[in-house]
């Protein structure tokens, strides 16, 4: 059973890795209790780390308010068990109030979402797991909600009325509050004065963030160059909170207090990227980069994305993620080190000049699609405010809902596609090098390069072999390496290049050359063609929307008599 594992802290102060509340010790605790765990033979399952996920944790959200369901991560899970996308699993927390303290018929209403979605809630405090499976937990969990809820009603009565009584205070002095000040401020003569090493730390991080890199790589490259702040480590946790603290350019509870310390834009975009599904910017927090081409691989069954999973004999498979996780896709797996090798070789060799020839990485769309996403934004806006209006939302909005999400993703994705094309490109990288998976900063560096010049590539396999078809920022030319399943050996490489009406489709020496107003093909290099470079490109060519009929030419005798001869 897949274990998704989930923490919250409601403070910053939390954060902190000393103080025994914090995000570091909630992880520990519930790794812990995976590794510990005995199966309940009502249950049915066994848990183990091999196949888990951590959620985001929600820093700073509060559970009282709900805020860790209507913002934080595990609202995020939530509509996904709603929408089926997931469809069982096991939620560990480390205890009730982890994952609620809303008043007790709005949280058993949240618990129940998930379990009757086929989610176990396992409560490592206490040992208990509230299930289906298991009669006689419902007492339980109400008297633990009753708990968790009043000793937040009285912490939020307390925290009311001292707010109050500082922020009235800055109101009228414009002093500093030293109990409010934060780390990267000190009080200098009753002002504040910015940390000179705090603040270029903080900048280095919004720049490569608003680069590129992802969050493991800026946390290793921080304590890699003595950027460390007081000899404590930057965590993964503290740069993901930090990417929407408002306090970094001025303001706390709906007013500036603090002197800025980031540019109000670089805030804001990489705001926007940790929020959005844009692909060029957004990349898994992951100490690891197993893939070099995560975001822009996908199944060419499903769609799916690729992922990446270690066999038992401790060897890298790539997978469509349908595959393997919900069984929904029925692409089998192949070596990943065999798709990565042949992708790196090509992309080595290619004269980047043809693929992006002068003026074509434009888009006159851009202005269109930005329209376009501006109306599903604020249709999606319309859809919330539905969902907050009912305390059981029907589920077609649901769906609604994450139909739009998705549609919104798609145009997110198209446009950063268009900005995207306007990078330099620069593959300057050692083969040998990248494929050593403990080359993880060079491997992450390889992945920002794909992204910003590679729009897809899309796996399939026919007939013991791998179909890897890459396409650009260009409607003009895409390539097709097909590589041996078993050997892992390029036996063929495609191009496809369109100019006006006529398709040229080449390999080898061999082009076949379409005019699609016509409707006509004709063939050239015929006679010098390898029988498997001809019959490779037949079958690909085939599996095109309404090109059988160049096959079908492939296929007269005479053709197949100069091909065979």
């Amino acid at each position: 059973m897949r274990a998704f594992l989930y923490c919250r802290v409601s403070s910053k102060h939390q954060t902190k890795q000393q103080g025994g509340t914090g995000v570091t010790r909630q992880e520990a605790t519930v790794i812990e209790y995976i590794n510990g765990y005995n199966p309940d033979p009502k249950l049915g399952y066994q848990l183990s780390l091999d196949d888990h996920e951590m959620l985001d944790p929600d820093l700073g959200k509060s559970a009282y308010h709900g805020y860790n369901f209507t913002k934080g991560a595990l609202g995020e899970f939530k509509l996904k068990v709603l929408s089926r996308e997931i469809k069982e699993g096991a939620l560990i927390i480390e205890n009730v109030d982890r994952f609620s303290r809303l008043p007790e018929h709005e949280a058993i209403r949240e618990f129940n979402d998930l379990i009757l979605g086929g989610i176990d809630i396992h409560e490592v405090e206490t040992g208990i797991v509230y299930s289906k499976k298991i009669p006689n937990t419902l007492s339980k969990l109400a008297h633990s909600i009753e708990r968790a809820w009043g000793e937040s009603e009285r912490k939020s009565s307390i925290a009311k009325k001292v707010w109050k009584a500082r922020r009235e205070t800055v109101l009228a002095t414009g002093k500093p509050l030293p109990a409010r000040t934060p780390k990267w401020l000190k009080i200098v003569n009753s002002e504040y004065v910015i940390d000179k090493k705090y603040s270029d730390a903080v900048n280095a991080i919004f720049k490569l963030y608003t680069e590129g890199y992802g969050t493991a790589y800026i946390v290793k490259y921080l304590n890699n160059n003595d950027m460390k702040i007081d000899d404590l480590s930057w965590s993964t946790a503290a740069l993901t909170k930090m990417y929407s603290d408002e306090r970094l350019i001025g303001w706390k509870s709906g007013m500036r207090v603090y002197p800025a310390l980031v540019d109000e834009e670089v805030f804001k975009r990489a705001k926007e990227i940790k929020n959005s599904k844009v692909f060029l910017n957004k990349q898994k927090i992951n100490g690891a980069q197993r893939s070099i081409f995560n975001s822009i691989a996908r199944c060419g069954k499903c769609g799916a994305a690729m992922c990446v999973s270690v066999n038992g004999h401790n060897k890298l498979y790539y997978w469509c993620w349908k595959k393997r996780g919900t069984k929904e896709c029925d692409l089998s797996g192949f070596v990943y080190a065999y798709a990565e090798l042949a992708i790196l070789q090509h992309i080595k060799n290619i004269e980047w000049d043809k693929v992006y020839l002068e003026g074509e990485r434009g888009n006159d769309r851009s202005e269109e699609l930005r329209l376009e996403l501006t109306e599903l934004l604020s249709y999606k806006l319309e859809i919330e405010e539905i969902l907050k209006s009912t305390e059981r939302p029907p589920t077609a909005v649901l769906r609604t809902l994450i139909n739009t999400e998705e549609q919104i993703e798609k145009l997110e994705g198209e446009i950063s596609s268009m900005i995207s094309s306007e990078y330099e490109v620069n593959f300057d990288f050692n083969i040998d090098d990248i494929i050593n998976q403990n080359n993880i900063e060079l491997r992450q560096k390889c992945n920002i390069q794909l992204k910003k010049n590679i729009k897809s590539i899309v796996f399939n396999k026919y007939d013991g072999y791998i179909i890897i078809d890459i396409e650009y920022f260009t409607d003009v030319l895409k390539h097709v390496l097909i590589v041996n399943n078993k050997t892992g050996v390029l036996v063929s490489n495609i191009s496809i290049t369109k100019r006006g009406g006529v398709i040229y489709y080449n390999s080898g020496a061999f082009s076949i050359v379409e005019s699609e107003s016509e409707g006509v093909c004709t063939f050239e290099g015929i006679d010098n063609v390898s029988v498997t470079d001809y019959f490779l490109l037949a079958n690909y060519i085939g599996s095109l929307p309404e090109k059988q009929w160049i096959v079908d030419v492939m296929y007269l005798q005479n053709n197949m008599d100069a091909v065979l001869k």
